[in-house]
């Protein structure tokens, strides 16, 4: 059993969104979002420790938490409507 599946774990699917959007994007399988995704939250990651630009990276930092935080309420509305059960696309 996958202990993303269910419905009490948004908590732990926030905190994944968080602290490395891509991570979440890689474990619902969708690999697209998360190349995208980690676009933003690498390139937050180069400017803010790599370049003197430090004022862009909270920018791209939160522009990849949105994108996260966007698909995680649309996917809990869907659980809440009945649609997917709760389960990861990679889990049929």
């Amino acid at each position: 059993m996958n202990p993303f599946n269910h419905k009490g774990t948004h908590f732990v699917w926030g905190i994944i969104v968080f602290f490395c959007p891509p991570a979440y994007f890689l474990l619902r399988g969708n690999l697209r979002a998360c190349l995208v995704n980690g676009v933003f939250y690498l390139g937050g990651l180069l400017f803010a420790f790599a370049t003197d630009w430090v004022d862009v990276a909270p920018l791209l930092w939160a522009i990849a938490i949105g994108h996260g935080g966007w698909d995680l309420f649309l996917w809990d509305r869907k659980i809440k409507r009945g649609g997917s059960r709760g389960t990861c696309r990679t889990n049929p």
